[in-house]
């Protein structure tokens, strides 16, 4: 658990589990990578620079309008307004972000490598069971 006055970093929290795909993945490739990840949002990542980012939200609406998931590609229905932050912002300053946004996704923007974190992964920190 994580006191409210803690100074401890997004960074220092987060895990390799983010899901990558290319902006050319198919709709059917992008399901495929966050079922196999276990994750809701997919980072569209292309010569190692973010480009925007796939839902599972985004992709339930693309097919409900007709979309074929072998013929829409990731670049086609990303979201390119992007909720970054810095790896070194506090872990409480992130959750007060994501809820007074009413967003359930960041990208924190590490030296190293992208990460999405998900409210869950918040929430699973803040407050263990």
């Amino acid at each position: 658990m994580i006191a409210r006055d803690s100074t401890e970093t997004i960074g220092e929290i987060t895990k390799d589990a983010s899901c990558v795909v290319a902006p050319g993945a198919t709709l059917h490739d992008v399901a495929d990578a966050l079922t196999k990840s276990k994750r809701t949002l997919a980072v569209v990542l292309q010569e190692g620079k973010i480009e925007g980012v796939v839902s599972e939200g985004d992709i339930v609406r693309a097919i409900h309008h007709g979309a074929d998931v072998e013929e829409v590609w990731a670049a086609d229905i990303m979201t390119t307004e992007l909720v970054l932050v810095d790896h070194q912002t506090a872990v409480w300053d992130v959750l007060e972000l994501m809820l007074d946004e009413q967003i359930r996704h960041v990208i924190v923007s590490d030296p190293e490598r992208p990460v999405v974190v998900e409210i869950s992964d918040l929430v699973a920190v803040v407050l263990p069971r």
